[in-house]
């Protein structure tokens, strides 16, 4: 079922959750590739999506050749093998060369269909499996799949050497290829459009947080550390947290008992993130783990000053010559970064410069599609599976 030489390679995409940085990740893939020599496939789950993706999957679907929405669990559930005879069915009729899977369950069904339907799997961890996000018995069992579905990968494309590292200490030493491709954003694309550097004295520093709701994701100790900053009167401060998801009400309500409802917003999910990431004069990082962190690389790109914990991908995109890093729950060293933002306007501006420029040089979009292409093309032409 490859592709001759002198016709485009079919892809198919596939992805279990496509919210957060996954769907980023994703739909920069099928945006980015080579439309001579690629011809793409999109299948995403219609249970969990955000608003990005309801924005963006209609422009995407001038860029495929078929999509295939299927109802799609994060746990194991029936569904699984009604869409697994979907997808090889769909596999065969359009003949798919190459089937790539993105998170757990993406990464299941792509391994599974690309045997059967005879094709290389390449697979794209993207944060449960490889870090502690189940609890101990569902941990287990998606380890175990893990294992057992390595023999029908062809290469795994890691995000971050973080990733990679946190899989194999988990799963096992993989014997099969494996490569680290970083995540790209247009950079120069970026930065000619937004780039606002800090103001030597603002009257209120505007603090954004990007990310979901929850646990790993901290905001729960951002609040705690605003609160301090603010309850002491030495600087004026107000939180803008954007993004939703299961702990916005237990966020909500630790504002109100810290009693800072002034001084903090929360935005919900909002279509386009980048005019209002643009508009903060700080944006904060303080997840408990990443395994890469896209809003780093945005907020870089845009000329901003980034306040981040020093924990997992976030410390191959940042170092102290482009951040200010603390340590993940640390709120006396979040209130110190934060004040010192306000303080040293001149600190900061030699961080965004660095920033920059290594935005450009190690994260483009160019860069990291280049790297894939390749990967696809070598298989493809090979034959490998």
């Amino acid at each position: 079922m490859t592709a001759p030489v002198d016709q485009p390679i079919h892809v198919l995409q596939i992805a279990g959750r496509p919210i957060g940085g996954l769907r980023k990740h994703v739909h920069s893939i099928l945006n980015g590739l080579d439309s001579e020599r690629f011809i793409q496939s999109y299948t995403y789950s219609t249970t969990a999506q955000d608003e990005h993706f309801k924005r963006e999957i209609g422009p995407l679907r001038t860029r495929l050749v078929g999509d295939v929405p299927l109802c799609i669990h994060t746990k194991p559930h029936p569904n699984d093998l009604l869409n697994l005879v979907k997808l090889i069915s769909y596999c065969r009729k359009n003949r798919v060369d190459i089937v790539h899977g993105h998170g757990a369950k993406g990464g299941m069904y792509a391994r599974i269909v690309a045997f059967v339907c005879r094709v290389p799997a390449f697979y794209t961890p993207h944060g449960g499996v490889a870090h502690n996000m189940f609890g101990y018995w569902e941990d287990k069992l998606y380890t175990f799949v893990e294992k057992q579905l390595a023999r029908f990968t062809h290469c795994y494309i890691f995000e971050s050497r973080y990733t990679a590292e946190s899989f194999q200490s988990k799963v096992g030493k993989l014997n099969r290829p494996w490569i680290v491709n970083y995540n790209g954003i247009a950079c120069s694309a970026k930065l000619s459009t937004h780039l606002a550097k800090p103001a030597d004295v603002p009257h209120e520093i505007n603090i954004g947080v990007f990310a979901m709701l929850r646990k790993e994701k901290g905001q729960i100790h951002l609040i705690n550390a605003v609160a301090s900053i603010v309850k002491a009167g030495q600087e004026k401060v107000r939180l803008h947290i954007f993004g939703d998801g299961p702990d916005r009400i237990a966020l909500e309500n630790r504002v109100l008992e810290l009693g800072i409802p002034g001084s903090v917003r929360f935005y919900g999910d909002v279509a386009d993130p980048e005019p209002e990431m643009a508009k903060m004069d700080i944006i904060a990082i303080p997840s408990l783990f990443e395994s890469f962190g896209y809003v780093g690389l945005e907020a870089m790109a845009l000329g901003k000053p980034v306040v981040a914990t020093a924990v997992g991908g976030l410390l191959e995109i940042f170092n102290t010559e482009t951040a200010l890093l603390v340590p993940p729950r640390d709120e006396i060293a979040l209130k110190n970064a934060i004040i010192q933002c306000y303080r040293n306007p001149k600190i900061l501006n030699q961080m965004v410069r660095r920033g920059l420029e290594i935005c450009e040089v190690n994260f483009s979009l160019n860069k990291m599609i280049n790297v894939l292409s390749n990967q696809y093309l070598y298989a493809a032409r090979h034959k490998l599976v």
